[in-house]
């Protein structure tokens, strides 16, 4: 079997409703690791935003500038990610027992 095979086998595609719910990797970490181990989780997020040139807006103040400084965690997710398992059993695992369950995360 490929790698690519492999990784297709131990990792969940995890959909996020409402797409802006705040789901960080720690979230699916905590979550999904009540199955089996994993090796990774990933939240996708939208890209930042690139940095203003100065002589573009001359009259700018610098207030925007934070914008540059954004953490990952709150930039908006497109409502999905990913959840990679050690093993192909524990994916297959999590796939029938939280299909379609509800993960609560501050305090929801």
């Amino acid at each position: 079997m490929s790698s690519a095979a492999a990784a297709a086998t131990t990792t969940v595609f995890v959909r996020f409703n409402p797409p802006d719910t705040a789901v960080t990797r720690l979230h699916l970490q905590s979550y999904f690791s009540n199955v089996g181990p994993v090796k990774k989780c990933s939240v996708i997020r939208q890209k930042r935003r690139k940095k203003k040139r100065r002589q573009d807006y001359e009259d700018d103040d610098d207030e925007d500038d934070d914008d540059d400084d954004e953490k990952k965690s709150e930039r908006e997710g497109k409502g999905y990610g990913f959840v990679k398992f050690t093993n192909e059993h524990d994916a297959k695992e999590a796939k029938q027992k939280l299909n379609n369950s509800t993960m609560k995360i501050n305090g929801n």
